[in-house]
């Protein structure tokens, strides 16, 4: 399986200062491709991406979905040290395939060829109005 990339690009939406982290690609010109950290939020009733696949979701051309990372709020043990301590994770990583559906809280990582798609992929994961 391979990240989605394709037509219409769902992202839930994001509160203002969480719709996204943008990282310029050390690879492409300077503004011309972004890379976004988008927390969807809401239901399936008030979200256009919470709940569907990948596959589903209209993406714009010229965006990808890389991954998703899942489960923040819960902390892993990965293993005790010898000195008593733990070495601790929290949330894992979802590599994005058509048939992943998107949950609520989950870190959406988007890559968009040029930083003029930023703007439709937020709009993309703005909930309704009934979410507040």
């Amino acid at each position: 399986h391979r990240p989605v990339a394709g037509p219409g690009l769902h992202r839930q939406h994001a509160r203002p200062r969480s719709a996204g982290r943008r990282h310029r690609s050390p690879f492409a010109p300077a503004g011309a491709a972004e890379a976004l950290e988008i927390v969807a939020h809401g239901d399936s009733r008030s979200s256009r991406v919470i709940g569907r696949a990948i596959a589903d979701i209209p993406w714009p051309p010229g965006v990808t979905v890389a991954a998703l990372v899942r489960d923040f709020d819960t902390i892993e043990v990965l293993r005790v040290r010898d000195d008593g301590t733990a070495e601790r994770r929290a949330g894992h990583v979802v590599i994005a395939h058509g048939e992943t559906v998107i949950e609520s809280g989950d870190h959406v990582i988007v890559f968009c060829l040029n930083k003029r798609l930023v703007r439709k992929i937020e709009e993309l994961f703005q909930v309704g109005l009934g979410f507040f």
